[in-house]
């Protein structure tokens, strides 16, 4: 019986396989580690051979902001637009507390349209069910979408005011007195809501910002007694 050699025992190089080794790197080490020739050495074959499945970094990047985004949970469509569209915004934000170092790259290099658009037609599709017109509902997914996106960037990002990595109410407290600090004249608002600004909740905030949204743009419905309501989820 021939000797199986290590070479044969490797797994088999592939566009899946390299993208997901790409996304593990990101996560560890952030993107500005990953470059094809680290990535060959981690997957212990030569850095040619992913020119094989890739042209450029610019088209791996691009393969793993796909593979982001297609992590993405959708809801099946049976169930009310309002929770398909609450749905999937949790989804997109759970997506960049998964992989906070490889989120930027969902926004910046989603080069593969079925991935990146899959998401704008599912928003579109409950927006159309919930009765908007075809502008407004492209207007309403661009609206909920990009708050999701930016929330969720700002968030990870650490500029929550207050919520920076730290112990806690110490951290909130010390933001707080810097807010004061800048001066009242200045910024008036910044020095009578410091309080307010350095002590929230992340989740909140960002379940109040998605119910703001579509409490704005989903059509108001008729009840019962003939007065019109919007549909509310409660918190």
């Amino acid at each position: 019986m021939p000797r199986t050699t290590k070479k044969s025992r490797r797994p088999r190089l592939s566009c899946a396989r390299i993208t997901q080794h790409a996304i593990r790197i990101i996560d560890r080490s952030g993107t500005e580690s990953l470059s094809m020739r680290s990535l060959s050495s981690s997957l212990g074959v030569e850095a040619m051979s992913l020119y094989a499945h890739f042209a450029s970094k610019d088209e791996l990047l691009g393969a793993v902001a796909a593979a982001l985004l297609d992590e993405v949970e959708l809801p099946a469509t049976r169930s009310s637009p309002r929770s398909r569209l609450e749905s999937l915004a949790r989804g997109m934000r759970l997506l960049g507390h998964k992989h906070p170092n490889a989120f930027a790259l969902v926004i910046l290099n989603p080069q593969r349209l079925a991935s990146a658009l899959r998401l704008t037609e599912f928003a579109l599709h409950a927006f159309t069910d919930a009765g908007l017109s075809g502008r407004a509902a492209v207007q309403a997914q661009r609206v909920l979408l990009g708050f999701v996106r930016g929330y969720t960037l700002w968030e990870i990002g650490g500029f929550a005011i207050g919520c920076r990595p730290g112990p806690g109410r110490p951290v909130r407290a010390r933001v707080a007195r810097d807010l004061r600090a800048l001066g009242q004249p200045r910024f008036p608002n910044i020095h009578r809501f410091a309080d307010e600004l350095t002590h929230f909740s992340p989740d909140a905030e960002f379940e109040s910002g998605v119910r703001l949204i579509l409490d704005a743009t989903l059509p108001a419905r008729k009840n019962k007694s003939g007065r019109t309501s919007r549909p509310h989820t409660p918190r």
